[in-house]
């Protein structure tokens, strides 16, 4: 096999339908796909993409609902060379992409320029005159330095920005660490979009792995098809089992990614769990740390990992009641810096920076973002955080997340974090509001585990963040919501708050 073909992406399947033809690689609700019929997918993608016109210069948005085509769809890319992106409303407003295809599933979304596809049920079979018998050769084969995917970060603090990863990247990113992350023929439901990059990271792990990767989740069916991981953010995680009695026998582990959390959360997944894995991850840097919460180690007698939190001698208030996200993977540096790139001591709280080889290069056509957080080799994510004696990192909040009450700063992710542990809680967040007299105030928007008295709700609130922070970081303003927005990857959108309250039930209490 050639160095140009070792990196195709397309290989993770083509390796394992020769050593398990039918073994299931990706499953929905309502269909499963085995190995050797998905190469046979991804080939008829990839011969009916060409008689469209996509070659290696095309650059193609999928506008694709349904996760099977979706799967096929991004590894025929990879045969036909071809670079693609999500077609959200982002990619459309991207002037700096030059979009030449629009491919979708049935419902037509994309109003962007290119020329506009229909993926027919027709291309699960070989166009006119070709067949996909064997493996085809294709000229616009992509090399390890061709770009694959165009993706884009989260946008939970505005507009999204877009980065470019080549296949070797990925190949680097699927294959580096895989016994480490992913154990052979894993089984794994994927509560992430089919196309969003956590979504397609970790289902090239498990294809790689020769693994299963649902999409979507029912736990009857779960259970018939052996399912022993579930990935996804924590507020996916808790909508899964939210309702749900604990099971007679747990799943063998869950992978949280993508936010913040709580020690009461981790209690609550090893109901449903064995073992749960915190993942601190983006989409720039790839998989950066992780810990492991067991039984053994449950947070209320210990840290994910077996650590206190707190246990060491940490300075600065709250610190001790974070969660570790784990010590560096191998292959990744992390350091706390202060404004002026100075490293901070153990347990100095600063700003988290990244190096590691798998790294993106860069934005495409935002070079304010790409100066502000790729620097001399480091990324900076715009976490805040701090390093403990073990070497493990706890993340406290988001640098450009403060909110400024009356000229003092205030961390969000401090009040959320006393959000996340309260039991009458279901979800909650931080944010400022504007009030009548043009002044902003500290509000929370809370959403209620059922129905219950609302002032006395928001004086329980109250009470509990008064008595973790204090009266000057203790918002006055309690809006009552039926849910806090989020994108698709479960990431709060702060920014979004103001306008998710508007006309919502509210409640006043006096910090005096």
């Amino acid at each position: 096999m050639s160095v140009q073909s070792f990196y195709n992406l397309a290989n993770l399947v083509a390796v394992q339908a020769e050593k398990e033809r039918d073994r299931i690689a990706v499953a929905t609700l309502d269909e499963t796909v085995t190995y050797a019929r998905l190469q046979v997918l991804v080939t008829n993608c990839a011969l009916h993409m060409k008689r469209h016109g996509i070659d290696r210069s095309s650059c193609i948005a999928l506008d694709i609902e349904h996760p099977l085509i979706a799967v096929s769809l991004i590894l025929a890319c990879s045969l036909v060379g071809c670079s693609w992106l999500y077609a959200t409303q982002s990619a459309q407003d991207q002037t700096s992409i030059r979009i030449t295809h629009a491919l979708h599933d049935g419902v037509r979304r994309y109003k962007g320029g290119g020329e506009i596809v229909a993926v027919t049920p027709n291309w699960s079979v070989p166009p006119p005159g070709s067949s996909s018998r064997r493996r085809q050769a294709f000229e616009g084969y992509a090399t390890p330095d061709d770009t694959w995917m165009i993706a884009q970060s989260s946008g939970t603090t505005g507009i999204p920005k877009f980065m470019a990863f080549s296949e070797a990247l990925n190949w680097k990113r699927t294959t580096d660490m895989l016994a480490r992350l992913v154990p052979p023929n894993a089984v794994m439901v994927s509560l992430f979009p089919p196309l969003s990059p956590p979504g397609i990271g970790w289902m090239l792990r498990v294809l790689a792995a020769g693994g299963t990767t649902i999409f979507g989740y029912f736990r009857d069916f779960s259970h018939r098809i052996g399912v022993d991981c579930v990935f996804g953010s924590p507020s996916q995680l808790i909508g899964l089992i939210d309702g749900m009695p604990p099971p007679k026998v747990r799943i063998a582990t869950a992978i949280c990614a993508g936010a913040a959390t709580s020690k009461p959360f981790f209690t609550r997944m090893l109901q449903y769990f064995d073992t749960v894995r915190y993942v601190y991850a983006s989409s720039e840097a790839a998989i950066v740390s992780m810990d492991v919460v067991t039984d053994a180690g449950a947070p209320g007698g210990g840290a994910p990992g077996g650590g206190a939190p707190g246990g060491e001698a940490l300075g600065g208030e709250a610190l001790g009641n974070h969660v570790s996200v784990g010590a560096p993977l191998p292959g990744v540096s992390l350091q706390i810096v202060d404004a002026d790139g100075v490293c901070q001591p153990v347990g100095g709280e600063g700003i988290v920076r990244i190096g590691t080889e798998r790294l993106v290069p860069g934005y495409i056509g935002d070079p304010q973002a790409m100066a502000d957080m790729f620097r001399d080799g480091w990324f900076y994510p715009g976490d805040l955080g701090f390093l403990a004696a073990s070497g493990k990192l706890y993340v406290t909040g988001r640098a450009n997340d403060q909110l400024n009450i009356g000229g003092v700063k205030i961390n969000p992710e401090l009040v959320d974090e006393v959000l996340r542990a309260l039991p009458n809680l279901k979800d909650g967040a931080c944010f400022t509001a504007p009030t009548a007299d043009g002044v902003a105030r500290l509000a929370v928007a809370l959403v209620l585990v059922d129905k219950q008295d609302l002032p006395a709700a928001a004086q329980a609130v109250f009470a509990a963040i008064r008595a973790r922070l204090g009266a000057g970081r203790t918002p006055g303003i309690f809006y009552f919501v039926n849910s806090i927005p989020r994108n698709p990857n479960g990431k709060l959108t702060r920014h979004l708050l103001v306008e998710a309250v508007r006309d919502q039930p509210v409640i006043h209490i006096a910090r005096s």
